[in-house]
């Protein structure tokens, strides 16, 4: 299901960001989200792509979200850039949460670059509900940090600091040392390497790994193709096999073949294309799954993961 809105604002807000503002066409309120939710944006007949919304306590008189140009990415951002425009109507997807804000005494949120959209909006509601949290924003330079005039003027401004790697200011990896408060949870958004530092510098601080709660805001580069060692996909409701090539997805294999899968993001980030696996182990290169699912081998994602085993029979 889609909804339809209309773009009533559109501003640049740092280097290459802008930020949109969308409401319902008649006026009424959209669905209400929890803080760390995004929404399907579709950008065009071909095109969606996934952005987190930064006003949950809006409560949907409107959604914000902040796009990124990309300068080495698939094309849906220089879209937005340079094609949507303040008074077009555009369609989006109901919001979803994969990276829910979680009850704790103190809430560490942590933001690498345009990972500051979902954090901000977790800032926002801690503050609103009175709960204690500490913010730290790192970017490449003032510039290009999105809502830094907003942090410094909010109510939770003493609860921030900043780090931009122009001025060689770098993060501070003492904050994440054993807390002194027992239930403190990280909450961190941002590039891949980013993610991957900060989780591996709090598990070797002795943090516990259900403590650290991350969104990656893209796929890592190097699983993003989705191609690697041939295989095929056997069907459960008509027994047809599906060759796989090295150079083409599963995703794409299936739609050659006259299969419809519904799928979104196209990197294995939201879920969309998610298929049961009755037979056969997958090669699980999405950031969808918990590593549970992954261990179960029960589902797997065909727009980028691939098999492990010469067949996979799927539920389709």
């Amino acid at each position: 299901m889609t909804i339809d809105v209309t773009i009533i604002k559109k501003e640049s807000i740092a280097d290459d960001i802008v930020r949109l503002v969308l409401a319902d066409p008649q006026g009424g309120l959209l669905p209400p989200f929890e803080p760390g939710a995004h929404i399907d944006l579709h950008i065009d007949r071909d095109t969606v792509r996934q952005y987190s919304l930064i006003n949950s306590l809006d409560r949907g008189r409107t959604y914000e979200v902040a796009i990124l140009r990309e300068a080495d990415g698939r094309g849906g951002s220089a879209r937005v850039h340079d094609q949507l425009q303040a008074g077009d109507h555009v369609r989006i997807s109901a919001p979803r949460n994969a990276f829910p804000l979680q009850r704790a005494d103190f809430s560490i949120l942590i933001a690498g670059g345009i990972g500051i959209t979902p954090i901000l909006s977790m800032a926002r509601h801690l503050q609103h509900e009175g709960q204690p949290f500490a913010l730290h924003y790192c970017a490449r330079s003032r510039p290009s940090a999105a809502f830094c005039d907003s942090i410094e003027h909010s109510a939770f401004a003493d609860k921030a600091r900043f780090y931009f790697d122009a001025d060689g200011q770098r993060f501070d990896t003492g904050v994440l040392r054993q807390p002194d408060i027992p239930d403190t949870r990280i909450f961190v958004c941002g590039p891949p390497g980013f993610i991957d530092f900060i989780k591996r510098t709090a598990l070797d601080a002795g943090w516990p790994a259900d403590r650290i709660h991350y969104e990656l805001f893209q796929k890592a580069a190097a699983d993003q193709t989705g191609h690697g060692e041939a295989f095929t996909l056997v069907i459960n409701s008509s027994g047809d096999r599906v060759p796989v090539a090295a150079d083409e997805t599963a995703l794409e294999a299936l739609e050659r073949s006259g299969y419809e899968v519904a799928c979104s993001c196209e990197q294995g980030i939201c879920g969309t294309c998610v298929l049961t696996v009755l037979d056969g182990v997958p090669d699980h290169q999405d950031s969808y799954l918990t590593d549970r699912e992954r261990a179960e081998n029960r589902t797997f994602t065909p727009c980028c993961s691939r098999a492990l085993t010469p067949t996979l029979t799927i539920d389709l």
